[in-house]
């Protein structure tokens, strides 16, 4: 059986890497990026199961990243994790759900270890991929 991936996305090294880490340690693979356009290289080549997303980045914020997903029908979850203002986590949400971007969940830095693990849990089960195998269909 093949681990879930998730692609993490994330200005900050040290969260990313955390996220991968306790990610793994529950058994899903990750891949990080440490910048909105490395992301989009990442995300053009993988199929990933879930996306984990900073909200606040430099060279593109978390609202620009899910117009850019929308464009591409993304049809994976996401969860957001950031330290910034709760309602600017809102307003994303509220854009996400316009663009048919599916929010999984929001956390905010920093985050606790059992916290990440169960929303991590729940984005891959969220997943596509999970969904149709837990139905019987096949894709």
């Amino acid at each position: 059986m093949t681990k879930p991936l998730i692609l993490i996305v994330d200005d900050e090294p040290e969260i990313a890497q955390f996220v991968a880490e306790v990610a793994d340690e529950i058994g899903i693979a990750s891949e990080t990026a440490g910048s909105a356009k490395a992301f989009m290289r990442h995300y053009e080549t993988l199929r990933p199961s879930g996306i984990v997303m900073d909200l606040v980045m430099p060279d593109m914020d978390g609202i620009e990243l899910v117009q850019w997903l929308a464009k591409r029908d993304c049809d994976v979850p996401i969860l957001l994790i950031t330290g910034f203002n709760p309602n600017y986590a809102d307003a994303l949400v509220e854009i996400a759900k316009a663009s048919g971007i599916r929010i999984s969940d929001r956390l905010t830095k920093p985050v606790e270890i059992e916290k990440l693990e169960a929303a991590l849990l729940a984005l891959v089960s969220a997943s596509p991929e999970a969904v149709s195998t837990s139905s019987g269909s096949v894709r």
